[in-house]
């Protein structure tokens, strides 16, 4: 069951994820840019989830 639940966070937030069209279509050729729209993506699904 908590490897289920976990799964289902991981499938969750990768489908959150998606939604920002810089991650999905890599436009970036250098890891760095990459990994920063990451964060800035995942910053602003945790701001979403914390507010509402």
């Amino acid at each position: 069951l908590r490897r289920y639940k976990r799964r289902w966070t991981v499938e969750r937030t990768i489908g959150w994820l998606r939604h920002f069209r810089r991650l999905c279509v890599r436009w970036e050729k250098s890891t760095h840019l990459l990994q920063a729209y990451l964060h800035i993506a995942c910053a602003h699904i945790l701001i979403n989830q914390v507010l509402g």
